[in-house]
């Protein structure tokens, strides 16, 4: 049962895993600057 679940969970992450990385990827590439910029 356990490993069904934790199964389910894990496609469920792959399945939010193409759209979620685009986002993640584009805020890791523009929080620096923005930290940058606010720091300056």
């Amino acid at each position: 049962m356990v490993e069904r679940q934790s199964r389910l969970e894990k496609s469920r992450k792959n399945d939010l895993i193409p759209e979620s990385k685009k986002p993640l990827s584009v805020a890791l590439f523009f929080k620096p600057r923005l930290a940058n910029s606010v720091q300056k």
